[in-house]
Order: C-alpha cells, then sequence, then structure tokens
C-alpha cells in the first residue's frame, strides 16, 4: 500500500514519473505530487499514437493550448 491509497503514487520524487490523462483531464487534481502532467483528453488510437510517437519518443513539442483549468484551481497542483 503506497502513501495515500493504493492508487496514488508515492515514489514521484525518487524516480522520474509522467502521469498521461485520457479522458480525465482534471487528473492533477487527484494527483497532485505528479511533476509532469500530459492531457490527452481523449483515448482514440490515433491520439494515443500521436502522444506516445511524436512526444514521449521524438523531438516533438506540445504547442496546444488548456481549454480548461487542468490545474483545477488548486495552488498545490502548481508546485
Amino acid at each position: 500500500m503506497s502513501k495515500g491509497g493504493g492508487e496514488i503514487p508515492w515514489y514521484v520524487h525518487e524516480l522520474p514519473v509522467i502521469g498521461i490523462s485520457v479522458n480525465a483531464p482534471t487528473m492533477l487534481a487527484d494527483v497532485s505530487t505528479v511533476r509532469t502532467c500530459i492531457n490527452a483528453y481523449d483515448s482514440r488510437p490515433h491520439t494515443v499514437d500521436a502522444l506516445v510517437e511524436k512526444h514521449l519518443t521524438g523531438p516533438g513539442a506540445f504547442t496546444g493550448k488548456d481549454p480548461i483549468d487542468s490545474f483545477c484551481g488548486m495552488w498545490d497542483t502548481r508546485i
């Protein structure tokens, strides 16, 4: 069992962890300790393929604008 529950990672300061959110753009409110969070907004195969091919394994840059407040108005999700 990890700190805060079985599904919340407690090792985010010891290991490099990337939180990838598909169909849950407010995931950062639940896992605020993750230092890097990527919102994909949907789980369609072409979206997941583009995320992996262009951004996680290649030189691609994230250039989109966040249409919602992914930080959920919480101060601790920004640190």
